[in-house]
C-alpha cells in the first residue's frame, strides 16, 4: 500500500466526527486489536481509519469492499504508528498550536465539548484519547517538515520531463462564465406543480429578454444562493454541470439567452456572459504547481522507504478474542 500522509485538520474534518456520530447509541467496548512494539491499537482507531480512507475512495468515484477497506485501514495505522515511535524516538514533539486549533474544530463540529465526549464514549474514546490520535499525526508531520523534506531536491529538467511526458495533464477545456435563474422543482412533483414552475421560470425569461437587468432578476425570482450575487455561476467548464444545463449554456455566445432549461433540479434560464477555448497550459504556468507535486510525490517515496525499514524489525501482533496476541500481521 502506498503510504499517504494524513494532516490533522483532515483527520477532524473528514472522517473523526462522522465516524463517532455514526455509532451505537450505547457506549461500544474498544478493545485492542493489535500491537506494534507494543503500542496498543484499538478498534475505535481502525474504525476511524476505515472512515478516512472510504471517504478518499468516494471522491475518487471508486469503490471498496469491507474486507479490502479493512485490511486498507489496518495497513494505514500500523504504517502511521510506526512512524509515530520513529518521530518520538528522534525526540520531535507534535505542534501544540496546530494540534490544539485542530482539536477545537472537532469540538465546534460535535457542538460543543459535552457532546464530544458523549460521541467519544460511544466509540469506546475519551477526548484524551482523540488529543493523543492528533498528536501522533502532526508529529509525522513535524518529522517529515524537518528531516525529510529538506532533503528532496526537484531539477529544472525533472520538471520539464514532467511535463512533457503527461501533456494530456495540462489541458484546460472550454469554460463559460453564465448567471442563471432557477425556479427549483423536484423531479417528482406533480404535472400542476411542475407546470407552474416553468411559467414562473417563462416570465422570468421573458422580463429579461424585455430589457431588464438578468441579474436584477435573478436576485427577485430565483431559488439559488447564487441570487444573492445575481445568479452568478463564474467559469465552470462542461462537466460542471449536470448535462441539459452544460447543454445548454454551451450553445450560447456571450449576451444571449437560453430557452428555460429543465434540469433534475428544477428550470433554469441562463445567460453566458463569457467563454474561454479550451487550451493546453504553458510550462511557465504550471512550473511552481508541478515542482511541488513532484516534491510530494518524492517525500512520499522516502516516506515509504523509511516505514519499509521500521518495518522489517517491527513487532506487529494482531491480538486474538480472549486478549492473547495471535499470528504476527504481515
Amino acid at each position: 500500500m502506498t503510504w499517504k500522509s494524513l494532516t490533522i485538520a483532515a483527520l477532524a474534518a473528514a472522517f473523526v466526527v462522522p465516524v463517532l456520530a455514526a455509532q451505537e447509541p450505547t457506549p461500544a467496548p474498544n478493545p485492542v486489536v493489535l500491537t506494534v512494539n507494543g503500542t496498543e491499537l484499538h478498534a475505535a482507531d481502525v474504525s476511524m481509519m476505515m472512515g478516512s480512507i472510504q471517504q478518499e475512495v468516494r471522491r475518487s468515484g471508486g469503490t471498496i469492499s469491507q474486507d479490502d477497506l479493512v485490511k486498507a485501514a489496518t495497513q494505514r495505522l500500523i504504517e502511521q504508528t510506526l512512524l509515530d515511535q520513529e518521530a518520538r524516538r528522534r525526540g520531535l514533539k507534535p505542534d501544540e498550536a496546530r494540534v490544539g486549533k485542530v482539536f477545537d474544530q472537532a469540538v465546534r463540529s460535535a457542538g460543543g465539548p459535552e457532546k464530544l465526549e458523549a460521541e467519544l464514549a460511544r466509540a469506546g474514546m475519551t477526548p484524551q484519547d482523540l488529543r493523543e490520535t492528533f498528536d501522533n499525526v502532526d508529529l509525522v508531520r513535524v518529522m517529515i517538515d524537518r528531516d525529510i523534506r529538506p532533503k528532496i531536491t526537484v531539477t529544472d529538467a525533472e520538471v520539464e520531463q514532467a511535463f512533457k511526458s503527461h501533456p494530456e495533464s495540462f489541458q484546460i477545456p472550454e469554460k463559460v462564465h453564465a448567471r442563471h435563474i432557477i425556479i427549483a422543482c423536484k423531479p417528482d412533483a406533480d404535472e400542476a406543480t411542475k407546470k407552474a414552475a416553468r411559467a414562473k421560470a417563462e416570465a422570468a425569461r421573458k422580463r429579461v429578454l424585455a430589457g431588464e437587468d438578468f441579474a436584477k432578476v435573478a436576485a427577485e425570482v430565483s431559488d439559488d444562493p447564487a441570487a444573492k450575487s445575481g445568479g452568478d455561476l463564474g467559469f465552470f467548464s462542461r462537466e460542471m454541470m449536470v448535462k441539459p444545463f452544460a447543454d445548454a449554456a454551451f450553445a450560447l455566445e456571450p449576451g444571449q439567452i437560453s430557452d428555460v432549461v429543465e434540469t433534475q433540479y428544477g428550470y433554469h434560464v441562463i445567460k453566458v456572459e463569457e467563454k474561454q477555448p479550451a487550451r493546453a497550459q504553458t510550462l511557465d504556468e504550471v512550473r511552481d504547481h508541478l515542482k511541488q507535486t513532484l516534491i510530494g510525490q518524492k517525500i512520499g517515496e522516502s516516506v515509504q522507504g523509511l516505514i519499509q525499514q521500521l518495518r522489517a524489525t517491527a513487532k506487529i501482533e494482531p491480538v486474538g478474542g480472549d486478549g492473547a496476541p495471535g499470528k504476527a500481521a504481515s
